[in-house]
């Protein structure tokens, strides 16, 4: 059975995050469906809010959807096929030994659908995740996108619709520490009529 390892992972991870920091310019955005419906709460997610100072100031035409700064965040898991009662999974979670996960905030990214923030956690946003999916009993299989792209999160800062248009932004570098895990039923923006949180977990900050 052909393996890879870790040498030919790490260049291949490389190349994903270098395809994945295209500069803002104008064009680029080319979303082909709708972009999701606003306030309707369809989801239980687990999620980290990055808070204001690490979103940059962004002008988009207003068809697009530009994430108001305080709801920018990481998701850590969708929970939609969860196995565990939610009261359950909280129980669990309130015994873990969870750390505030770390993130290296490196550049703009662009998809068809979004301009996002590259966010590249380290090992305690890896035990976070595997923590919350063994408390909600959610099954996950390692994939190529998780060996492609490692580390690298991504928060979302504009939804677009149609194509992009916005003012060139620069780049941002940031370290920022998560110091709460929110367990959320919202929408997909985490918008403010669409989001209920249902627990807020304080996450130890150490080293």
């Amino acid at each position: 059975m052909f393996r890879i390892g870790p040498r030919l992972s790490a260049v291949a991870q490389r190349l994903a995050l270098a395809t994945l920091t295209t500069a803002a310019r104008t064009g680029i955005g080319r979303r082909s469906t709708p972009l999701p419906p606003l306030g309707e709460q369809a989801h239980l997610t687990a999620v980290l809010r990055l808070g204001d100072s690490v979103v940059p100031a962004i002008s988009a035409a207003d068809r697009h959807y530009v994430y108001p700064p305080e709801t920018v965040h990481v998701t850590v898991s969708n929970l939609d096929a969860a196995g565990a009662d939610l009261e359950i999974a909280l129980e669990r979670l309130s015994v873990l030994p969870l750390e505030a996960p770390g993130f290296a905030i490196d550049r703009l990214g662009c998809s068809p659908d979004t301009l996002f923030l590259r966010c590249v956690h380290d090992h305690r946003f890896d035990h976070l995740r595997e923590s919350v999916e063994e408390a909600f009993e959610l099954k996950r299989s390692p994939s190529l996108k998780s060996w492609l792209f490692g580390r690298l999160s991504f928060a979302n800062v504009v939804r677009f619709d149609g194509p992009g248009e916005w003012q060139q932004i620069p780049s941002v570098r940031i370290q920022v520490r998560c110091t709460t895990l929110e367990i959320v039923r919202t929408d997909r923006y985490l918008s403010s009529s669409g989001t209920t949180v249902l627990a807020r977990i304080p996450l130890p900050s150490v080293g």
